[in-house]
């Protein structure tokens, strides 16, 4: 939470410096007083853009300083990013400069503007209205109920996950395997039934291979029986039987039937 606001330099605000308590703190005041101010102020305190005409009139710069307690979720940003840990407070404090340069630092470091609004995430939400707010953002949702207890049931909940993935994964492989199987077995089955209907014998492809050399050489037989024929059909057939005889050798070396 937040425990400590100063603002200088800041829009119509000279010096400002606000100490917040555990319980509910409320800003009251007409409208100009500058209510809006310290909301703009936090804001850039999370991680928002600057504004170079917030700087007051007549100055250089304008700071604004926050002194934050924080959970231990925000531990492993500070340590990725080299921030030094103090063990009660966070101290982050922005610069805004005319020149349009401006400074950020945690702690001490100096931090992107990118890397603040990361932080600015964790370790608290603005919202009025209009405004997104953080309670509608997934990523937030665990730390609102992280606790002992919850984060035991959490890592329950994803071994468990991590279990039924790995067997929902084996499982959809034996359905794979099945299905695979089942598919090969209706095709064997398939060919089975066209070698019944076909009706195949031992000597089915050596008779097929004479009946397609015999349709092949099917105009030669039909020469050579039409030479046999006039030869056994001459007035002079006896002169002509050598000659038949070797028409029908000719025949059976094409069809031995």
């Amino acid at each position: 939470m937040l425990i400590s606001l100063t603002v200088k330099n800041f829009a119509i605000i000279e010096s400002l410096k606000v100490d917040f308590n555990n319980n509910m703190t409320v800003l009251t005041g007409e409208t100009g007083a500058g209510k809006s101010l310290i909301i703009d102020a936090i804001g850039l305190l999370l991680g928002k853009k600057a504004d170079l005409s917030l700087i007051r009139h007549g100055e250089q710069k304008a700071s604004i300083e926050g002194i934050f307690s924080y959970e231990k979720n925000i531990m492993p940003f500070l340590d990725e990013h080299g921030i030094s840990i103090d063990e009660d407070y966070l101290i982050i404090r922005r610069e805004i400069l005319t020149s349009g340069k401006s400074t950020t630092r945690v702690n001490g470091t100096s931090v992107s503007l990118s890397e603040l609004s990361e932080l600015g995430e964790l370790l608290g939400d603005i919202h009025s209205q209009n405004d997104t707010l953080g309670l509608v953002n997934p990523k937030n949702y665990l730390s609102f109920l992280s606790d002992e207890k919850t984060n035991i049931y959490l890592e329950q909940y994803q071994n468990a996950l991590k279990n039924y993935k790995k067997i929902k994964q084996e499982y959809e492989k034996l359905i794979k395997q099945i299905k695979e199987a089942k598919d090969k077995e209706e095709f064997l089955k398939y060919q089975i039934k066209e070698f019944e209907y076909a009706k195949l014998s031992i000597n089915e492809e050596k008779v097929l291979k004479e009946e397609l050399h015999s349709l092949n050489n099917y105009e030669v037989r039909i020469n050579v029986l039409r030479e046999f024929h006039q030869k056994i059909n001459d007035e002079n057939v006896l002169s002509h039987l050598y000659q038949a005889l070797q028409s029908l050798s000719k025949l059976e070396k094409i069809d031995s039937s």
